[in-house]
């Protein structure tokens, strides 16, 4: 198909928009999940529903 590929005289002047329109593109695709992805997951864990054994409060050894 004519037009969907440049000639080789053409190539070389248009290799850097060629390649920033590929790394545009590629930062799009990958960016959309993330943006996806962000919201969704929690910011905070959920804080754990047994502590274990004790006060809580940490102790300091004895000395000697």
């Amino acid at each position: 198909m004519l037009g969907l590929q440049p000639s080789a005289l053409d190539y070389a002047p248009m290799a850097a928009i060629i390649i920033k329109l590929r790394t545009g593109i590629a930062i799009l695709l990958f960016g959309a999940p993330m943006v996806c992805w962000a919201p969704s997951r929690p910011t905070m864990p959920d804080p754990p529903k047994d502590r274990g054994r004790g006060s809580g409060r940490i102790r300091r050894s004895p000395a000697t």
